[in-house]
């Protein structure tokens, strides 16, 4: 008998606490959201990427931060394929040396 006592009370709490709460809308619809939709990512062609790529090493290597020797590949050329990655870096090693012969006025 107890224990249906002590069970209603708490029905009755709850019922009362659940009706006390109140509703502040004002019933009006949700706006909807007027953030713009997020614009994609414009993406390279991939011999865009690659030109891009040649001239992060090549200004890498200039800077003495060679990225073969640091393990840091620049941005540029995180959408380059490892199997492509050897490539790309002696293009950048041979357009830095270019540069410092012009720069030396030698061929």
């Amino acid at each position: 008998m107890r224990t249906i006592a002590i069970t209603a009370a708490a029905l009755m709490l709850a019922a009362a606490a659940v009706g006390c709460s109140s509703n502040t809308s004002d019933d009006k619809p949700a706006k909807a959201p007027t953030s713009q939709p997020a614009k994609p990512t414009p993406t390279l062609d991939p011999t865009e990427a690659r030109a891009a790529c040649v001239d992060a090493i090549a200004k890498a290597i200039q800077d003495d931060n060679d990225p073969e020797e640091t393990g840091d590949r620049p941005a540029e050329c995180k959408s380059i394929a490892d199997s492509d990655w050897l490539d790309a870096y002696m293009d950048g090693l041979h357009q830095r040396n270019q540069k410092n012969l012009d720069s030396l006025g030698g061929s």
